[in-house]
């Protein structure tokens, strides 16, 4: 929004104002400040971090795996990241989530309830608003198929991170606009910003197979 004046005389009758300029004032909205990496085969997931001191922090964990396998004990620095959005059916295409992390290096942790193949991205995300960060999730899957949708609604300046898991380790292509994560040579987890209203978040890949998309959107300060 432009914004200029400036203050050129007053009396008991009259304050007067003359434009001399104008500046654009424009919120910061979510950002991403880090990424990180892993990937294994096995039944621990674990992938190290090293948080930096930010405004509205949030800690976000993205991590898909090739099968229907139950997920406990996730943990940042032993502190529980609450599930944002997924689930492990078909396959595992989850995100985990948690409020101001403490700053420092650290481990996200999980256990798998048999050993697969995984892969995790997890981000440090700045300007999220720390009382209401997500604004909403969704979580699709399909079985099987070659592409897969899920809406979210989103805010003005707010974040949308994805997470996809295809069956067999297939790489998918998003379709959105994300800006994609390889794990591994393969396509993980994606974000982008967002401008308000539907995001209708999209992934698609050559040979039918089974597949999870799980999204959240993030509120700004």
């Amino acid at each position: 929004m432009p914004i200029g004046a400036i203050y050129s005389g007053v009396n008991e009758l009259a304050r007067h104002f003359s434009k001399s300029g104008e500046f654009t004032i424009t919120p910061r909205g979510v950002k991403v400040e880090n990424i990180w990496t892993a990937y294994g085969s096995g039944t621990a997931v674990s992938v190290p971090v090293s948080l930096i001191a930010v405004p509205n922090s949030f800690f976000v964990c993205a991590l898909a795996y090739d099968a229907a396998q139950n997920i406990t004990n996730y943990t940042l620095g032993g502190v529980t990241t609450p599930i944002l959005a997924g689930s492990a059916i078909p396959v595992g295409a989850i995100l985990f989530g948690l409020v101001n992390p403490t700053p420092g290096a650290q481990n996200w942790t999980a256990t798998l309830a048999a050993a697969v193949a995984w892969r995790a991205v997890c981000y440090q995300l700045s300007g999220v608003n720390q009382v209401s960060s997500v604004l909403n999730a969704s979580s699709v899957n399909v079985q099987p198929g070659t592409s897969v949708t899920a809406p979210v609604s989103a805010a003005i300046n707010g974040l949308l991170v994805d997470v996809i898991s295809i069956a067999n380790g297939t790489g998918g292509q998003g379709n959105n606009g994300q800006t994609v994560t390889k794990v591994n040579n393969i396509i993980t987890s994606g974000y982008k910003s967002t401008v308000g209203g539907t995001e209708t978040d999209n992934y698609s890949w050559s040979i039918s197979q089974n597949a999870m998309l799980s999204v959240a959107a993030f509120n700004p300060v």
